[in-house]
């Protein structure tokens, strides 16, 4: 995408290597763009310090520069609670108010148990966050806390989006001979993988034809590998991170899609998932509170809870009708509200608003 100066908006984004739910979200955006958008990416592999204070600098100095060469009337930064996220950010914040940019941030990642860092004496420096024109957040409970904590501004709500490949593709005919899981997602304790696999041995004592299909990368993936090898588990297939067409070929070919996190904004996943026309099996967690319909689009299980997973699976292994019911629902909900020009379509509102 070719870019101008005096662009409307400059928004921020981290850098291509890190291919985590905010990058993924501006790539998939980047084919809506207009030519009034433009991204700025921080933290890109050319800049390979130890030093984070020294990389930090560098990026303040190369946004001034673009500032200066773009001229945007308005900043839009993507933000979580992390202390080092925080910190940043309000200076990005500090530097846009000093070119008289107007500014909104998205809040990306709230953890609860973070919001201290946004209060005193963390507040000396990240009030800047709360003097916003404007935030974009992911769930309601968000704004709540937002408000909680003093923000004044006008608070919007938007989802994160499914990629249109992902829209693009066929409901595949199911294996007969098996029946799959498929959990798709980084493997972290957190991410509930640990009772998934429990859940999944106790299934598969029952029913033979049933299978875990277990994608993605983290810091859980070699132990939970060898533990799956040393027991002699059977029927776990491991395919390590995916993307693109063989992410959506995956999620095609599934029966269920299965998600017990402990924690979450909005699962980016689970709404692929939905795309594909997947059932889904997941915990109450962020945003999905705010959307997801139990017994029409899937069934929510308890956090950290085994016996929760097993009930929820056999329930939908024994019901095609059922399944098929929310595979229908799941498609045509996904196809409304999370497509690339529907979700630019909000976006482009909020600015405008």
């Amino acid at each position: 995408m070719a870019i101008k100066a005096n662009i409307k908006t400059l928004i921020l984004v981290p850098a291509q290597d890190r291919h985590g739910g905010v990058y993924n979200f501006y790539e998939n955006l980047e084919d809506h763009l207009d030519g009034d958008m433009a991204y700025f990416y921080f933290g890109e592999p050319a800049f390979r310090f130890n030093n984070k204070l020294v990389v930090t600098l560098i990026y303040i100095f190369k946004f001034v520069k673009i500032l200066f060469k773009l001229q945007p009337k308005l900043v839009v930064l993507n933000t979580s609670l992390n202390l080092n996220a925080v910190f940043r950010d309000s200076i990005y914040i500090l530097i846009s108010k000093v070119f008289r940019k107007k500014t909104i941030v998205f809040w990306r990642g709230w953890n609860f148990n973070n919001e201290k860092h946004l209060k005193y004496p963390y507040s000396i420096i990240t009030h800047l966050l709360l003097k916003s024109n404007k935030a974009i957040v992911l769930f309601s409970k968000i704004e709540n806390s937002l408000k909680r904590l003093g923000y004044k501004k006008e608070v919007f709500q938007l989802t994160t989006m499914v990629g249109d490949l992902a829209f693009n593709q066929s409901v595949k005919e199911k294996n007969k001979d098996t029946f799959d899981l498929v959990f798709l997602s980084r493997i972290e304790t957190y991410k509930g993988v640990y009772e998934l696999l429990e859940a999944y041995i106790i299934l598969k004592n029952k029913y033979a034809d049933i299978r875990l299909i277990i994608a993605g990368n983290g810091s859980q993936l070699d132990k939970l590998v060898n533990y799956v090898k040393e027991h002699n588990i059977k029927g776990i297939i491991f395919t390590g991170y995916i993307k693109g067409q063989e992410k959506y070929n995956l999620l095609a070919s599934g029966h269920l899609y299965i998600f017990p996190s402990y924690s979450e904004g909005m699962p980016n996943a689970v709404l692929e998932a939905m795309a594909l026309g997947l059932p889904i099996i997941t915990t109450p967690v962020g945003g999905l509170n705010d959307f997801f319909v139990e017994d029409v689009m899937g069934s929510y299980v308890k956090i950290k809870d085994v016996n929760s997973i097993v009930d929820k699976i056999e329930k939908l292994y024994f019901d095609e009708e059922l399944r098929t019911s929310m595979s229908e629902n799941n498609r045509v909900y996904a196809k409304e509200h999370f497509s690339g020009q529907v979700v630019y379509n909000n976006l482009k509102q909020i600015i405008n608003n």
